[in-house]
């Protein structure tokens, strides 16, 4: 899970540092960090408990 981990802040930065809009930017974090809680059984797609956000620093959350 660690690499896993690391992949996906390796991915944040790179979408961070692109030319998509902010709000292509959030999809792609976003999107990546439910699947990411996905595999960690603290997300289930579809939950009205695990909206969609568009949160700059999900990566910082994964340290929880």
């Amino acid at each position: 899970m660690s690499e896993i981990e690391t992949a996906f802040k390796a991915c944040c930065s790179a979408v961070e540092t692109s030319d998509l809009t902010f709000s292509s930017q959030s999809t792609y974090v976003d999107r990546a960090y439910n699947f990411l809680r996905w595999l960690k059984y603290d997300f289930e797609p579809g939950s009205p408990l695990a909206p969609y956000s568009a949160k700059k620093h999900k990566k910082d959350a994964i340290a929880s």
